[in-house]
């Protein structure tokens, strides 16, 4: 199975992908095809699996706008005849809860530089109410293929800088906390009416509070007794 989105292309210049009805047919169990993979995709639409070798093979990146040729099968390289903002329509299409933006790293491409004031503080108090549901919640509000390509991806773009900035303060003890933080800020890439197993008015992202703070260049940790925030600068305790 390839990464979401995962496509194939005709020489007519046809696509062939998972659309929404598909992917919900995926999810509720009335289909057994594995979503993304092109050999469910030349099954659903060709009837035969092997068949995924007569197409161009395809993944797209809708975060990145960065467009891959897996396999070429045609015999000729057919990527510049895809128009990248008909694309991302498209995927808008098939995943309509997923919200396509990028990625922000709170550390490079945003730089704090004011002072931890009441409404860093209240962001980060609405933060430990709710950060134990983080990984739960978010987990299996989300989980599918595109859940799983968002969490990996936001994962590997994060995660070495973050982990090497609170390594000498918190140690392995802050890893749980870490990991709920990257875990809640990946819930900023899905609009969805009701996380599961936490307490939140209908449409409205319970994780909102540390979604302000990263976007703000602002990470927290907890080592079990202080908290600290950390920025590009390095991390300020309260």
């Amino acid at each position: 199975m390839c990464d979401f989105y995962g496509f194939l292309t005709d020489k007519k210049g046809n696509r062939y992908a998972f659309t929404k009805e598909m992917r919900e047919d995926v999810l509720s169990g009335k289909s057994n095809l594995r979503t993304d993979s092109h050999a469910s995709i030349a099954e659903h639409y060709f009837g035969d699996s092997k068949k995924e070798d007569l197409y161009n093979k395809f993944e797209f990146n809708p975060l990145t706008r960065k467009l891959k040729l897996e396999q070429m099968n045609l015999g000729f390289d057919d990527s510049e005849l895809i128009n990248i903002d008909e694309l991302l329509t498209e995927v808008q299409m098939a995943v309509p809860r997923l919200i396509i933006k990028p990625i922000v790293h709170p550390f490079k491409d945003v730089k704090f530089e004011g002072d931890v004031d009441e409404k860093v503080l209240l962001l980060l108090k609405q933060w430990v109410s709710v950060k134990d549901s983080a990984r739960t919640s978010v987990l299996y509000s989300v989980w599918d293929s595109v859940g799983d390509f968002v969490w990996d991806f936001v994962l590997n773009s994060v995660l070495d800088s973050i982990w090497d900035s609170v390594w000498d303060s918190v140690r392995d003890s802050g890893w749980d906390i870490v990991r709920d933080t990257i875990r809640a800020y990946t819930s900023s890439f899905f609009n969805i009416d009701r996380w599961k197993y936490v307490e939140h008015g209908v449409g409205s992202n319970p994780y909102r509070c540390m979604i302000d703070l990263w976007e703000m260049g602002l990470v927290p940790s907890f080592d079990g007794e202080v908290w600290r925030l950390y920025s590009h600068k390095g991390y300020m305790e309260r």
